[in-house]
């Protein structure tokens, strides 16, 4: 299944990057991308993402590209160390619960994720 999702990056070296990742994924309009691990975090509605948008504004160059989300999902956790993100998934994927074996925390509101993003449009 696929639906239209709104995805907050960066715009660092004339590139859109993951916004809170240091070496986090590009994307790029019109070329499909995947992550090398898990998924990709992105909203389902462009209100959500402009609220995270607003309180992110110590982030420079941020912007929110529209596109095309595979299979998305709401995800009620996530990791709060990037260096655990591989085990993060690793639990996520498997259902074995990741509550007690590592530092976890909310995602934004109206957060989902989404097997890949292929980006169409810059909004803001």
């Amino acid at each position: 299944m696929t639906k239209t999702m709104y995805k907050v990056v960066r715009l660092l070296n004339g590139r859109y990057v993951s916004c809170l990742k240091q070496n986090g994924l590009v994307y790029e309009i019109g070329y499909t991308t995947f992550p090398a691990i898990g998924k990709i975090f992105c909203f389902s509605n462009l209100e959500d993402a402009r609220s995270f948008f607003r309180d992110e504004t110590w982030i420079p160059g941020l912007c929110i590209l529209s596109g095309i989300g595979e299979n998305p999902k709401r995800i009620k956790l996530m990791s709060m160390c990037s260096a655990r993100d591989e085990l993060f998934w690793k639990l996520y994927k498997n259902k074995k619960g990741i509550k007690g074996k590592m530092s976890y925390g909310h995602p934004p509101t109206g957060s989902f994720v989404v097997d890949n993003f292929t980006p169409n449009k810059v909004l803001q």
